[in-house]
């Protein structure tokens, strides 16, 4: 791997059980390696080597978007319980009696 002092390096981290793929750097800072997902400003590293910096955006990548999908999950059924879906609900029965759909096959 050719690294040339003051551009980071670019890596392509892909994430199999969300199917997700993201551009990752990483750029000696003095002693250390720095690693970090701009997509993604929560995924971000140091390690002593290149090798370790790139394990550990995989295993933050995976913990952040596992967070994210919790997060998501919890917000939408406190959507439900609050009843924020109803106008939507509604919506779609108007466009569906209404004839305002595509049959999907």
């Amino acid at each position: 791997m050719e690294f040339k002092e003051g551009y980071p390096l670019t890596h392509v981290v892909h994430n199999e059980t969300f199917d997700e793929t993201f551009t990752a750097y990483i750029k000696k800072n003095g002693v250390a390696w720095l690693g970090w997902i701009p997509d993604l400003p929560e995924v971000k590293c140091e390690g002593e080597t290149v090798e370790i910096v790139r394990k550990e955006l995989h295993d933050m990548l995976h913990q952040t978007l596992v967070a994210i999908e919790a997060a998501w999950d919890e917000q939408f059924e406190a959507d439900v319980k609050a009843g924020r879906l109803e106008p939507l609900i509604e919506k779609a029965k108007r466009s569906c009696e209404e004839g305002n759909y595509t049959k999907i096959v």
